[in-house]
């Protein structure tokens, strides 16, 4: 009955070492993860800062860009009032001739 008692403590020792091992090897790929993880989020909130700005600045250089054309324009019809109406008028006319032509 010894030799029983001791095959069975020994599997039960066997079983705990190998529990333990895993729980281990477990805890430390989890750790593994969560480092990994936690790099790559903030991986992807730099790149998605970097692009967030980045876009906000081509609105801002795109705002200005229209408002300076604006600008110009406003100042030529000032400047030219008649030409500005005659191009006006021709626009529109080449317009409507596209519009009636693709009904």
């Amino acid at each position: 009955m010894s030799d029983f008692k001791d095959i069975k403590n020994a599997a039960k020792q066997k079983s705990s070492e190998a529990f333990e091992e895993a729980k281990d090897k477990a805890s430390s790929a989890y750790d593994t993860i969560v480092d990994t993880a936690e790099s790559i989020a903030d991986q992807v909130q730099e790149t998605v800062s970097d692009v967030y700005f980045a876009g906000k600045k081509k609105v801002e250089q795109t705002y200005d860009a229209a408002s300076e054309q604006t600008e110009n324009v406003t100042e030529m019809i000032r400047e030219k009032p008649l030409t500005s109406m005659l191009i006006a008028c021709g626009i529109g006319f080449v317009i409507a001739k596209l519009f009636k032509n693709n009904s």
